[in-house]
């Protein structure tokens, strides 16, 4: 594997998914109307699956397989990698500290529960069972941007962070600067 990881690309990607998001949340502030709610909705969505889905094209697994492979193991079993990302999910969660890089804010529960309210405002908006299942309330907006707040200001930059320890850990292994 010549480049396990494109930080750079997934930089670009998430700035063009956050600017997305940022229009989105201008047009429902110019026009607060249930399309462009749903509009914000679904630029979020896009900004957080986008993240999401880099990571499976990225096929990380293999990445923490051929780092594992490389020597870099650390604890019974645990690749310093695994317990990189074991660390980012625990802190992005709000759960207690754990093994990897610091990520730049901590104890985000807040923003992991509005996160997750998001996600269930998402899934039963885009698959309505009931023509009221495509309104969007104040709160489910409030929900929204909070939701978009944390991951903007947490998930984000942990990502990078975790990809960037990753990616210097990888190097290590391979006798590369």
């Amino acid at each position: 594997m010549e480049a396990p990881l494109d930080l750079a690309e997934f930089d670009r990607i998430c700035q063009a998914l956050a600017h997305d998001l940022a229009q989105a949340r201008e047009g429902l502030q110019e026009k607060d109307s249930p399309g462009s709610r749903r509009a914000y909705l679904r630029a979020f969505y896009a900004l957080a699956d986008g993240a999401v889905r880099w990571l499976q094209q990225e096929k990380m697994a293999d990445i923490l397989e051929e780092l594992d492979a490389g020597g870099a193991t650390a604890g019974p079993g645990r690749s310093p990698a695994l317990q990189a990302m074991g660390r980012f999910l625990s802190q992005a969660s709000g759960s207690p500290d754990g093994p990897g890089p610091q990520i730049p804010a901590r104890r985000g529960q807040d923003g992991w529960e509005a996160f997750q309210r998001a996600m269930a405002i998402h899934n039963r908006s885009s698959r309505p069972k009931r023509l009221r299942d495509l309104d969007l309330s104040d709160p489910d907006v409030e929900t929204i941007a909070a939701a978009s707040r944390w991951f903007q200001g947490l998930v984000m930059p942990g990502l990078l962070a975790l990809f960037q320890d990753i990616d210097s850990r990888m190097r290590q292994a391979r006798g590369a600067p």
